[in-house]
């Protein structure tokens, strides 16, 4: 927090005199504009004094009586009053009914050698106006921009010669006085434009000898010291909108509403040195598809979308700074009140730059984006206090400020009035020994600034797939149902950058009809090989997406099935052993007939056993009587099937005896 009490100068200002309290609460919010940083508390911006004042408080509630001279620091002998007289108006009640009165007013004397300015007043001043110690004039102004300045000097060793009046700022000559005949006292009256704020007084002595210089203001009691409190608040989060692919959704335990509204936001407190927390935070999460073989935009979803980094969402006090009046006159203080009104003036300055990433979304992804946002706030809430109230014996600006600290409270209303109410509500309470009354401070202006701070976001990115159908194409169509096999293999990504992974290749396998579907991930290239049982596979690269049947060729280099057939000249179809061997005569399969239960017996050879192109030859010899076995030499083509029949011989009888031969012939004749 900070509370700064600086300088300003109200005259001339009729418009603002005429409306004294420069609203904080605006009906609209301002264009968003960019927050400053937060700055730590700094002490009231009055100078020190190194000489004692003597406190003019002849007026007390009677201001009306004449204040009485006071004796100069540097020679007891003289005595000086100089007075500030008028019609007023108050300053921070502008309905109050305006008053005469004359007060003594800031004097500061210099000794012989130094000239006044406006840089050592301050060193050397010793007396100090003192306003009435009542409500409504703790601060004035003439009404007419008029006031008379009255000077009165009296040496009772009667040295006195000549005074000489003149601006302080410009050094133009107002009025030349000379004192009188025994040199005991010299006075004089005139009447100054109110912008006329300071002057010196030279005096010299009888022979014209130069004794000492005055210097007076005209009260400075148009003058307003800032206090300014520069504080966090717990902006209002948005509610978290979740994401179906079950991302986590993190969000502060505060009031869910529009961030940029700063009505009713809560601020913690106004202590200086506070290090509580007073930030919100929230998360977005937003799904989409990008179906392309490009990457694509994925903004955050609405509210989201629409924060910026910096947005000011209330700002009176750069209008309420601008009508005051920056003062140059007050020491050590000018550069103060022109370094709170650049601070001001630069964080007014919004800055657009969204908040939020724009995140990418991967080609040919489902992809969900996150964001986890931070919402911190800072206001700003200048007051005012007439500068002359805080000059007044017995007023406790310290005081005041801490009973504000601890009566504060938050509600709908803006800072400032908040801060007002914790004031007015010390200042009329029986427990005021601030000694300042209600009515005293005024309100010049707020700023509302919110920060938003993406603290992380990313991209969680699924693959899209599509249905891919592949269709065996052989050169020669096998058998139906034909055992088929394939493979398929991804060859890396068909797009820059490449889609979500890792890539998982599914297993490959063909129907009875030579047909497979596969859900594969888009934005890949792949290659698929494939082939039925026997044939040489060939290959098909291809990326996905992909439209139509992917057809996959194979060639047929074998023969599929070799059937044998085995008969003889007297029994026909006969079951035999089959031995294949080729041209050199090294065996290449063996077996045996079966019956197909067609009343034939046939040799296959396995499906996994192929015969490749060539000469073979066939043997069949026979499983039950003896007989002269069958051979057969083929020539075998790539195909499908090719049938060949082994014929073995008729059975063979064992040879007859003499004596059955002679049997047989005598049995034979007639």
């Amino acid at each position: 927090m900070a509370d700064n009490n600086r300088y300003y100068n109200t005259k001339q200002q009729k418009e603002w005199r005429a409306v004294p309290q420069v609203s904080g609460c605006s009906p609209q919010p301002s264009p968003p504009s960019l927050g400053i940083p937060r700055r730590q508390f700094l002490t009231c911006a009055l100078a020190g004094l190194t000489t004692p004042l003597v406190l003019s408080s002849s007026f007390a509630k009677t201001p009306s009586k004449t204040p009485q001279p006071v004796p100069l620091p540097i020679d007891n002998h003289i005595t000086v009053s100089i007075i500030v007289s008028g019609t007023w108006q108050s300053l921070t009640n502008r309905h109050a009914a305006p008053r005469h009165f004359a007060l003594q007013t800031d004097m500061a004397c210099c000794p012989l050698g130094i000239s006044p300015s406006l840089n050592n007043f301050v060193t050397y001043q010793f007396v100090s106006m003192q306003v009435p110690q009542e409500a409504d004039w703790g601060g004035f102004y003439p009404v007419d921009d008029q006031y008379t300045l009255t000077v009165l000097l009296h040496d009772s060793q009667g040295r006195l010669g000549q005074m000489v009046v003149k601006s302080l700022q410009t050094g133009t000559l107002i009025r030349r006085w000379s004192a009188s005949r025994d040199g005991r006292q010299l006075k004089g009256a005139v009447q100054l434009p109110w912008e006329v704020d300071y002057v010196t007084l030279e005096v010299s002595s009888r022979d014209g000898q130069p004794m000492f210089a005055l210097a007076a203001t005209n009260g400075l009691a148009d003058r307003l010291v800032l206090l300014d409190w520069n504080v966090s608040f717990v902006p209002y989060r948005p509610a978290v909108i979740e994401s179906a692919k079950g991302h986590v959704a993190d969000a502060s335990n505060t009031p869910v509403g529009n961030p940029y509204q700063w009505r009713g936001v809560f601020i913690p407190s106004i202590s200086p040195g506070w290090a509580g927390f007073t930030e919100s935070c929230s998360s977005a999460n937003a799904d989409a598809v990008n179906d392309n073989s490009t990457k694509a935009p994925l903004l955050p979803p609405l509210p989201f979308q629409n924060y910026i980094k910096r947005n000011v969402l209330l700002d009176t006090l750069s209008q309420g700074l601008h009508i005051l009046q920056v003062s140059n006159q007050v020491s050590n203080t000018a550069y103060l009140v022109e370094w709170l009104i650049k601070e001001v003036k630069d964080q007014s300055s919004s800055d657009p730059t969204p908040a939020l990433s724009c995140l990418e979304l991967p080609p040919y992804s489902l992809g969900s984006g996150y964001w986890h946002v931070d919402f911190s706030g800072t206001v700003i809430g200048v007051l005012a206090v007439p500068y002359r109230r805080t000059q007044n014996v017995g007023t406790d600006l310290n005081m005041l400020l801490e009973q504000i600290r601890k009566l504060f409270t938050c509600s709908d209303k803006s800072f400032t009035e908040m801060l007002l109410d914790a004031a007015e509500a010390y200042l009329r309470s029986e427990q005021n020994r601030s000694g300042y009354f209600a009515g005293d401070l005024l309100e010049i202006g707020n700023l509302y600034r919110v920060d938003v701070l993406e603290r992380y976001c990313g991209v969680q990115g699924y693959p899209l797939t599509q249905e891919v159908t592949f269709q065996l194409a052989p050169d020669i169509a096998p058998p139906a149902g034909w055992p088929a096999y394939g493979q398929l293999n991804d060859q890396g990504a068909a797009t820059t950058p490449p889609p979500p992974g890792p890539l998982n290749t599914p297993l490959l396998v063909f129907d009875a009809s030579g047909k497979a579907t596969l859900q594969l991930n888009k934005g890949w290239s792949y290659e698929v090989s494939g082939a039925y049982k026997g044939y040489e596979a060939g290959k098909c690269d291809f990326d996905t997406p992909v439209s139509g049947v992917i057809p996959v060729p194979c060639f047929l280099k074998v023969l599929l099935i070799l059937k044998v057939y085995t008969t003889s000249p007297d029994s026909g179809a006969i079951p035999a052993n089959i031995t294949i061997t080729d041209v050199k005569g090294n065996p290449v399969m063996t077996g045996t007939t079966q019956s197909d239960g067609k009343g034939n017996y046939v040799f296959s050879n396995p499906i996994d056993l192929p015969f490749t192109p060539g000469e073979y030859t066939i043997t069949a010899t026979s499983m039950g009587s003896p007989r002269n076995p069958g051979t057969i030499t083929i020539a075998v083509s790539r195909g499908v099937e090719q049938e060949v029949t082994v014929q073995l011989g008729p059975i063979r009888r064992p040879p007859l005896n003499k004596k059955a031969k002679q049997s047989r012939s005598s049995s034979a004749l007639p």
